[in-house]
């Protein structure tokens, strides 16, 4: 699934300075707006009747694939890089290294 996989790379570059509840109400969103799509499609169809034949413990799936959001994403605040972050290109002197 494109959706899913879009949701995860947006939260994996913004994990370091967002919060998991805006992933939870991302997904939240989402998943509304999927099964709306879904209503739609098979139009006489309730909400209840969604969730049992599209739904595996309360997530989309398909053919063995399962909808995994934003939500999913592990949150990284404030990593520790130590006193000094390395880069190429610190020149060191080669008599004292």
């Amino acid at each position: 699934m494109t959706l899913g996989r879009s949701l995860r790379g947006w939260a994996n570059y913004f994990r370091h300075g967002s919060s998991s509840r805006c992933f939870q109400q991302i997904d939240y969103h989402a998943w509304k707006r999927i099964g709306g799509w879904i209503r739609r499609k098979h139009h006489p169809i309730s909400w209840r009747e969604i969730r049992r034949r599209f739904t595996i413990d309360g997530r989309y799936a398909h053919n063995g694939i399962t909808f995994h959001g934003a939500a999913n994403v592990k949150i990284d605040r404030y990593r520790y890089r130590g006193s000094k972050i390395p880069n190429p290109w610190t020149i060191t002197d080669p008599i004292t290294s």
